[in-house]
């Protein structure tokens, strides 16, 4: 039986299910066009970062502005996130990103 990989997770994640938005940084986007806003749907949050579903497209070290929801209700808070890793879920629509607070 093999070795099982160490968790390389700095902090505790909390399980979070709850629809954003989010945008990608003009400066990344390729045709220089204004970002259109894309929505996700968080899975956990830790206090590095949070895991996000979306059907939109984000590629590792893109810089991303999200709104994170507040516990009152209808209220949300901007945050600057840098994506770690994207995973292709089998539903070839969706991906799955690590996303870590930059700010």
């Amino acid at each position: 039986m093999g070795k099982s990989s160490p968790d390389r997770r700095q902090s505790r994640r909390v399980p979070l299910l709850h629809h954003v938005t989010y945008e990608v940084s003009i400066d990344q986007i390729s045709n220089n066009q204004y970002p259109s806003p894309m929505e996700g749907q968080i899975q956990n949050v830790s206090e590095g970062g949070i895991c996000m579903v979306t059907g939109g497209a984000l590629k590792h070290t893109q810089v991303v502005e999200v709104g994170l929801p507040l516990a009152v209700d209808q209220v949300t808070t901007r945050t600057i996130v840098e994506v770690c890793w994207v995973r292709r879920e089998l539903d070839q629509d969706k991906i799955t990103a690590g996303l870590r607070f930059l700010l």
